[in-house]
């Protein structure tokens, strides 16, 4: 049987690592990128867009998406470019589980982001659907774990819940903490690369 050592794997991230300059995504990678490597023979593109970009056309032509076990995309803020999506559609028509991690979506808030023009609107209106179900999936995990509050969406609500996190004793914000830290420490960066393989269905 075909060992986990032997199964390959592509990380694609948005980000550029290794720079020197550390910030949450590039942590985050980091860690993932070290821990699935200790699992699968791990391939990695990586870079801003146009960089990138050039990468992937020639892993394409090398012919490297063949004998794949998948792909992982550590996306950023910005819509991936014309590039990624063609390697993802390659990927998905040779029947490759892709699999996309979802950071965040500045063009939800029209504070930070404003859809002025079609491509912006498109990429407000893209975002929705899969935000609504992080939203979700972030409130099963705080509730769960009963680490704190989840805070609605609405004005009555999120004044409900700023009453409630201010009026907690000690006690209760010393349980949401301790609640936290076992969270955070059963879903460490090893479980969270194992995690990732199973949803790709990469097995042995």
């Amino acid at each position: 049987m075909t060992g986990l050592a032997e199964r390959r794997l592509l990380l694609l991230s948005m980000y550029p690592l290794d720079t020197g300059t550390a910030s949450g995504p590039t942590v985050r990678i980091s860690h993932l990128r070290d821990q699935l490597a200790l699992r699968v023979r791990l391939e990695v593109v990586l870079g801003a867009r146009w960089s990138r970009g050039w990468a992937l056309m020639g892993y394409v032509a090398q012919g490297r998406l063949r004998g794949l076990s998948g792909v992982y995309v550590e996306s950023s803020t910005a819509l991936p470019g014309p590039i990624d999506l063609l390697v993802m559609a390659l990927a998905r028509f040779r029947r490759l589980p892709v699999l996309t991690y979802i950071r965040n979506a500045y063009q939800l808030f029209p504070e930070y982001y404003v859809a002025d023009s079609w491509k912006r609107r498109i990429s407000r209106a893209a975002f929705r659907p899969s935000i609504w179900l992080l939203a979700r999936a972030s409130t099963n995990v705080v509730r769960g774990a009963e680490c704190g509050v989840v805070v609605p969406d609405t004005a009555e609500g999120l004044a409900a819940e700023i009453a409630e996190v201010v009026s907690a004793t000690p006690d209760r914000i010393r349980a949401w903490g301790e609640a936290g830290r076992r969270a955070a420490a059963e879903n460490s960066w090893q479980v969270r690369a194992d995690r990732i393989l199973e949803l790709l269905g990469v097995r042995p």
